[in-house]
């Protein structure tokens, strides 16, 4: 009966192996629109930091008003007829106006 049995048994090397691109392809495709969706963030982010340094140099441009440089004039001593001066000297009347109009400049953008 050995004989019989050996040769009911296919053997592999008769046998075609055949393999499916269909898997190797879904990767690929994968690996394509994972690489895409990463150029795409990539692109984004280089955009909004152009955006970002563009207006860092809007504001570099900006010279300082009189407050500023009343605020940088005041002295540096700790006594307390020193503060006293700095403190009635110091306009805070216009502090409200510049945050208003920081506000309608965000708007107007």
């Amino acid at each position: 009966m050995e004989p019989q049995s050996a040769s009911q048994m296919p053997q592999s090397s008769q046998m075609p192996t055949e393999k499916s691109v269909g898997p190797a392809i879904g990767i690929i495709i994968i690996i394509i629109i994972i690489v895409l969706g990463g150029l795409y963030f990539w692109g984004q982010r280089v955009n909004d930091s152009s955006d970002s340094s563009s207006l860092q140099t809007q504001d570099e441009s900006i010279t300082p008003g009189a407050d500023i440089n009343q605020l940088q004039s005041q002295s540096s001593s700790d006594n307390v007829s020193s503060i006293e001066a700095d403190l009635n000297a110091t306009n805070l009347d216009s502090l409200g106006t510049e945050v208003n109009s920081i506000d309608a400049e965000v708007q107007a953008q």
